[in-house]
């Protein structure tokens, strides 16, 4: 699809966000919506002028320039080399253009200015005009060439100094190039990428019986930590799985829409996280499943919320809601392994009987408004002052309470989260977990904190056993 300015409205804008953390229904997606959204993934992953003059060293490649030090290094190999270092200067110069994208952006907040719009850089025009270069819609991965360019550059300049002032440049460099990552951007050498431990849970999987497995929620694009680690998980218990990162390609995400749509069991599971009941689906569905040879539904009832991910601020789309759990428990029993963070459920051996329509309302549900969990910011809980939650009517007859909990790993406070009268909720700060509990009848108990000041994130509280 060639790219205009019209391209980059500010509904387009919005809309290509939409699509990219997956809050666009799976069944709304098509042809011209991801061609749209294709052609905004080149300004969107365009570099700033911010971003240029700022030159970091990051490990986020959203972020990502030259950095400051490949930048000195190609001035003083400039100058240095004269006019030989001209044609290294040109092509870094030519790439630094590129990785801007096909418009100037100041700060790469939309709407995109009308002096932007009037006056496209090179790469729209390649974009538009030169076979296959539309496929490169990831400007800011130029400057990885912009870097290979300020070397040669740098290199060349080395060569043109005194044996011993070249020695002491290349050393120089050597040394500092080698220590960036300690001392620049976001310092990433000072912290793991990722965490590359897998769950045990999966080398139990291992050794069951084959069988294809699809991991919940279900969804259509990798934009959570969680999500993003299933084909990872995958080398363990080597089995199919329908989850794949590879959605982002228009092809596959297509391939994968007509799939979903032919299977209500699938249509209910995709976005689970973030899909409202009635849940619906068919026995003939799930026995078509089996068929294809579909044995293992994951479910992960806890999930690390580390910040070193890209996407980890969409972490809610992992958190299912009671009534979700219910549909599972109910079709598929008890699971079959289970851990702190990952629960499997086997399909069952008897199958169920064709024809039926099972359906989950959570009339039994009663949801408990959170106090700025639309905001995403802690609550600060102390011994003195607990939480006194706007109970809804009925509250006094539930049975249960359910929650996800979530205690910044940053500033967790030093006490211990505490339903009064019931008992302490257990938490492992940096990590959102599903937490149960039964409640004693009468009226319903405070969330406070033990033994010190709590910050912590609610999500999802709901009450189980309403009565009539």
């Amino acid at each position: 699809m060639a790219i205009t300015a019209e391209t980059f409205s500010t509904a387009n804008w919005q809309q290509s966000y939409a699509v990219s953390n997956a809050s666009v229904p799976l069944e709304d997606l098509d042809e011209p919506l991801l061609a749209t959204n294709d052609a905004m993934q080149v300004v969107v992953n365009s570099t700033s002028v911010i971003n240029l003059v700022r030159s970091r060293f990051t490990a986020n490649p959203l972020d990502t320039t030259a950095g400051s030090l490949a930048w000195v290094l190609g001035l003083v190999g400039l100058v240095a080399a004269g006019r030989r270092g001209r044609g290294w200067a040109i092509l870094a110069a030519g790439f630094t253009v590129l990785t801007l994208g096909p418009f100037l952006q100041v700060d790469a907040t939309p709407p995109l200015p009308q002096w932007s719009q009037d006056s496209p850089l090179p790469y729209y025009w390649l974009y538009n005009e030169l076979p296959f270069f539309s496929k490169a819609y990831r400007p800011y991965r130029l400057g990885v060439v912009v870097l290979l360019c300020l070397s040669g550059l740098a290199a060349v300049g080395a060569t043109r100094l005194t044996q011993r002032q070249g020695w002491t440049l290349a050393v120089l460099a050597g040394v500092l190039g080698a220590l960036q990552p300690h001392w620049a951007g976001d310092r990433p050498a000072q912290r793991p990428m990722s965490d590359a431990r897998i769950p045990e849970v999966y080398t139990q999987l291992e050794e069951l019986p084959d069988g294809a497995v699809i991991e919940l929620p279900l969804l259509y694009q990798p934009i959570s930590p969680a999500n993003a680690r299933f084909q990872y998980h995958q080398v363990v218990h080597r089995k199919p799985v329908l989850n794949c990162n590879q959605l982002i390609r228009r092809t596959d995400l297509l391939a994968f829409q007509a799939y979903v749509e032919k299977n209500t069991f699938l249509q209910t599971v995709v976005d689970l996280g973030r899909r409202p009941p009635p849940y619906s689906f068919t026995s003939d569905d799930l026995l078509d499943l089996a068929d294809q040879g579909f044995r293992y539904v994951v479910v992960h009832p806890s999930f690390e919320t580390s910040q070193l991910h890209l996407s980890g601020f969409h972490g809610e789309a992992d958190r299912l809601g009671q009534v979700a759990l219910q549909m599972l428990h109910d079709t598929f029993g008890e699971p079959i392994l289970t851990s702190e963070d990952t629960w499997v459920f086997a399909f069952p051996e008897a199958p169920p009987q064709p024809g039926l329509t099972w359906r989950w309302t959570g009339e039994d549900i009663l949801d408990v408004p959170v106090p700025w969990a639309t905001l995403k910011l802690p609550i600060t809980l102390t011994p003195e002052a607990p939480l006194d939650l706007d109970w809804p009517e009925g509250a006094e007859d539930a049975e249960r309470l359910t929650m996800w909990v979530h205690r910044p790993a940053q500033d967790p406070g030093e006490g211990r989260l505490v339903l009064e009268g019931v008992g302490v909720i257990e938490t492992t700060p940096g990590t959102w977990t599903r937490v149960e509990m039964d409640l004693p009848s009468g009226q319903p108990p405070s969330l406070s904190a033990e033994g010190g000041v709590v910050h912590v994130e609610l999500d999802r509280l709901q009450l189980v056993g309403r009565s009539g």
